[in-house]
């Protein structure tokens, strides 16, 4: 069955390590019972590890780190 439902909660990137994503430098996180409670009843979060994404860049040729970056954002796009 088709599901027609559209979620018009706005995207607010967070850091993936606030929701408990364990991706820190020492393997843990920093939970955050604001963002995971109330705010993220409100919007949808689209967790974003700054750390790991600058190193997928770095591996890249810097004239395509920006092609990169404009697929992320069409694939958060509905």
């Amino acid at each position: 069955m088709l599901d027609l439902r559209c979620d018009l909660r706005p995207l607010v990137g967070v850091s993936s390590c606030l929701p408990g994503g364990e991706v820190r430098y020492d393997g843990g996180h920093k939970w955050d019972d604001w963002i995971t409670g109330p705010l993220a009843r409100r919007v949808t979060l689209v967790p974003v590890c700054p750390e790991v994404g600058l190193l997928r860049i770095k591996e890249v040729d810097p004239a395509r780190s920006f092609d990169l970056l404009e697929e992320a954002l069409r694939r958060l796009k509905p």
